[in-house]
């Protein structure tokens, strides 16, 4: 596993190069759905009509300050010789060449970039004239995905890196293929020069075209691998009507086919979205191991076909080593307690591992003498970066390890490939192979992928047994700044447990490192714990033991950090915790009493030997908190009034009595406490219903009281991952409205009058006047802010007398009224003269305000080098602005 810091290493493809002399020669061949995504050797054409969507990629056009036109940059330093720089004469290629010259900060991992609207599912062509003379530094090219059309306003939804492999001091052209993914609208590319201080690359020539139009029909099956009891799976079909409106008001018509042998058919409508979905029997897959076809055909309104699209499905045996609830058991043996951990590497490390209660290690060969004299097992690597298990390079490796290892007692499973959403450019044919080469060998260990983001896990976890999810960081450098959020692990593992659907177990590796501004301390790492399972995982592990935080470049084990007490916090849990937290969550020996998820604690209870044991959570990071909790039971059938209580572990506090149905609990900011409750009068504990007890914590989880889910009230926001959080939080502060019942309209484009009641709800400004602008109705939604707006002379209108309000603000009249409105509630910084490439386009007014609002990190520019102060913004953009705003407001 890879941090993202490191994800220059864990994303990357490397890349063949060509010499010069091989360029003109164009080996076109038919282009189909089965290019290879990622092949660095297959030269195709570009689709007819289409165009070459890099805007100076030949970097001819140089602006007055030498820059290319068209890129923007980091650590142009011309005055020391490093960063990027244009270059002419004998080190250019043609003409005008790009220099990159790694140095210290500013000027390291120097790179100019450029951003452009792509079509999902389309297949590209990556060409770019390369040159490296000598080692030293690596010479790479990112992509990065972005679900909105606009990059850059988001988090990317999918990033692919690869590394140019040539230090022969020759011009040379390196390509790559590659598609964007299916919810990707925009693409921003980075061509730059990573790491070591004094290396020097070069680029010209690059070119991104369009090879392959998106296909018309997409289908996704629920699973690829059905386990026996399986008994129906579904399909979910989406055709591409905005490239295919021939499809528009057509139909679809499914097929299960064993061969040619037709075992079920369907047929219908297409949605107003181009949608269907179609369930089927699997318990007419009845041949294990066998391939089964589901083939969808694409017709048009008047019945004519325009596409058929097809995959394969399976029906494989649960393996041997993993029951149907998910618990790890070897037959003949006691259950397994998963706890892991990656990056041990010493014999001293064992010693300490025991201690903290790991019994599973990442690893391969060389930990399994280790592992076994230790009572551990090993999760056993079959990739290499960016490799997966089934990559024709690791296929032979991977079958010769399975077979060798399939029965040995010290492996635990086979991981295939390590976060492949941001490593392999198209993961599922490539894991689905590696699924099959594993399980048609070894039908005892599960096959285990651990995915980044967990918007793919719904994908990744067809593809495996083991569905593992790394849902740091709990502290997040997100919109707003760096931020703790305390119901991260939480919510992401509701997301993974959603995704395995009850069928397969989940497993959650939980920071453990030190990132951005955060390393968490024993409370810290016992409340993502307890996050994990009070959301339903299976297991956990810790990320990482050797390199939990670096000093002077060195990685530090775990166990050795004195910066925090985060070793003394695991293995704390471990001695205490840890045994009961899996005889409960886990594999569910002990009766639930309560479980309750909500804005400031989490709590919940189980029984053990007649006792009570109540887990307590501090959702607050900044203080210390004291809880009442009620003691009655999830059905209302059990009220404890009478009780002995004493603290387990997580706060050092005195054993006391009480005769009070509410527990009085004391726990430590973030941190988790865990209380021992015997009833002092007779409580009848064996009548709670443990299957009812889990069905309640189910519902519970479904539907929380902290967060009601990431979108509870709107419907139409799934996309739009970056500003979800910001959406639902104001519009339940009651600061942005709706367009209709659950409906935000994320897309829309702000008018004035919402952007101006939005402004003026976030800062909480107020006035008595109703003086209102002449055409605005005093019934009009935001009547009150405008008015308030006007007379605190945040809003000006158009010409003093009218305000305009169902026009769309752009950005720079925008940055001026929040300008206004924030120096209204406390000082706000001046900004620096603008350097935006269109800064010229800005308006004399509102310069100033922009250059604020830029400095606040309110507005930002796009990667592309420009501000776009004539632009228009979305609700969403909008809500995000309000976000920044309030953080603002707070410091």
């Amino acid at each position: 596993m890879k941090k993202i810091l490191s994800i220059l290493i864990c994303t990357c493809m490397m890349i063949t190069v060509f010499s010069v002399p091989g360029i003109a020669e164009n080996k076109a061949q038919e282009v189909t759905a089965e290019i290879p995504m990622g092949s660095t050797d297959v030269r195709l054409p570009a689709v007819e009509g289409t165009e070459d969507l890099l805007k100076n990629g030949n970097l001819e056009e140089i602006d007055a300050s030498g820059k290319p036109v068209g890129w923007s940059s980091r650590a142009y330093d011309g005055e020391n010789g490093v960063g990027a720089s244009i270059v002419t004469g004998r080190e250019a290629y043609d003409g005008h060449s790009l220099k990159l010259v790694a140095g210290a900060a500013p000027a390291a991992n120097p790179f100019i970039s450029q951003s452009f609207e792509t079509k999902p599912g389309a297949i590209y062509q990556l060409r770019t004239m390369v040159r490296k003379d000598v080692e030293g530094g690596f010479m790479t090219v990112k992509l990065e995905f972005y679900p909105e059309a606009t990059p850059g306003l988001s988090i990317a939804w999918q990033v692919n890196t690869f590394v140019i492999n040539t230090t022969n001091g020759k011009w040379q052209e390196a390509l790559y293929n590659f598609k964007a993914p299916i919810n990707a609208k925009s693409l921003s590319i980075y061509l730059r020069l990573m790491h070591e201080n004094g290396a020097v690359c070069y680029y010209d020539d690059a070119s991104i075209r369009m090879v392959q139009m998106p296909e018309a029909l997409s289908i996704s099956p629920d699973q690829y691998f059905y386990y026996p009891d399986a008994e129906k799976g579904t399909v979910d079909v989406k055709a591409l009507t905005e490239y295919y409106p021939e499809a528009i008001g057509g139909s679809v018509a499914f097929s299960l086919l064993d061969g040619n042998n037709v075992l079920q058919q369907n047929e219908a409508v297409l949605n107003s979205n181009g949608e269907a979905v179609f369930e089927y029997d699997t318990t007419l897959l009845t041949e294990l191991k066998k391939e089964y076809i589901l083939r969808v055909v694409l017709k048009d309104k008047e019945g004519k076909e325009i596409y058929t699209k097809e995959d394969t499905i399976y029906k494989y045996p649960r393996p041997k080593y993993v029951r149907e609830d998910g618990v790890y058991q070897v037959p003949g043996e006691e259950p397994f307690q998963v706890v892991g951990v990656y990056h041990p590497y010493s014999e001293k490390d064992y010693t300490e591992l025991k201690k903290a209660g790991i019994s599973v290690i990442q690893g391969g060969e060389s930990q399994l003498e280790k592992a076994g004299n230790n009572g551990m097992k090993v999760l056993m690597v079959l990739y290499e970066h960016p490799k997966s298990a089934a990559h024709p390079e690791m296929r032979e490796k991977t079958i010769e390890m399975v077979t060798k290892y399939k029965d040995d007692p010290r492996v635990f499973g086979w991981a295939v490939s390590d976060e492949p959403y941001f490593n392999l450019p198209d993961p599922l044919p490539e894991l689905k192979e590696a699924y099959k080469l594993i399980r048609d060998i070894d039908d005892n260990h599960p096959v285990y992928i651990v995915e980044l983001t967990d918007k793919f896990l719904k994908d990744t976890q067809k593809v495996c047994d083991y569905v593992a999810n790394d849902p740091y960081l709990p502290a997040t450098k997100g919109l707003t700044g760096v931020k703790m959020d305390t119901t991260h692990v939480y919510d992401t593992t509701r997301i993974a447990v959603d995704a395995a659907n009850g069928i397969k177990p989940t497993f959650e590796l939980l920071h453990a490192f030190h990132h951005i501004d955060y390393f968490p301390d024993a409370d810290a790492e016992r409340h993502m714990i307890y996050q994990a399972y009070m959301a339903g995982a299976t297991s956990h592990g810790y990320y990482a033991w050797d390199d939990a935080m670096r000093i002077d470049g060195k990685a530090v084990r775990l166990a050795d950090v004195t910066e925090t007490d985060i070793y003394e916090g695991i293995t704390s849990f471990a001695a205490k915790e840890r045994d009961d937290v899996f005889r409960h969550f886990a594999i569910k020996e002990y009766p639930g009493f309560s479980h309750y998820v909500g804005e400031d604690v989490m709590y919940h209870g189980y029984i053990k030997d007649n006792k009570l044991y109540m887990i307590v959570m501090n959702q607050s990071t900044e203080e210390e908190k004291t809880f009442q909790i009620p003691l009655t039971s999830f059905d209302d059938s059990i009220t404890i009034d009478r009780y002995q209580a004493s603290y387990i572990n997580g706060y050092d506090g005195e054993d006391f009595r009480k005769s009070s149905n509410m527990l009085e609990v004391t726990v430590p900011k973030h941190g988790v406490s865990v209380v021992e409750v015997v009833p002092t009068q007779k409580a009848d504990f064996a009548s709670l219903s443990k299957d009812a007890f889990w069905e309640y914590f189910k519902a519970v989880n479904e539907n929380p009281d902290h967060s009601e889910g990431m979108n509870a009230h709107f419907t139409d926001i799934d996309e739009y991952d970056w500003a979800q959080e910001a959406i639902e939080s104001l519009y339940k502060e009651g600061i942005v409205n709706e367009k209709e019942e659950g409906i935000f309209a994320p897309a829309d484009k702000i008018t004035r009058a919402e952007f101006a009641g939005f402004l003026v709800r976030t800062l909480g400004l107020t006035s008595d006047s109703t003086e209102l602008f002449g055409d605005v109705a005093e019934n009009h939604e935001f009547a009150k802010e405008i008015a308030i707006g006007k007379a605190l002379g945040i809003l000006k209108g158009t010409d003093g007398v009218n305000y305009n309000p169902e026009a769309e603000i752009s950005r720079q009249d925008l940055m001026v009224i929040c300008a206004r409105g924030m120096r209204l509630v406390k000082e706000l910084a001046e900004g620096e003269e603008p350097t935006f490439s269109d800064k010229d386009k800005i308006a004399e007014y509102a310069r100033e305000d922009v250059a604020a609002m830029v400095k606040a990190e309110i507005v930002t520019g796009y990667t592309d080098g420009t501000i776009g102060p004539l632009g228009n913004t979305t609700r969403a953009e909008a809500a995000v602005i309000m976000d920044r705003i309030l953080a603002w407001k707070a410091e």
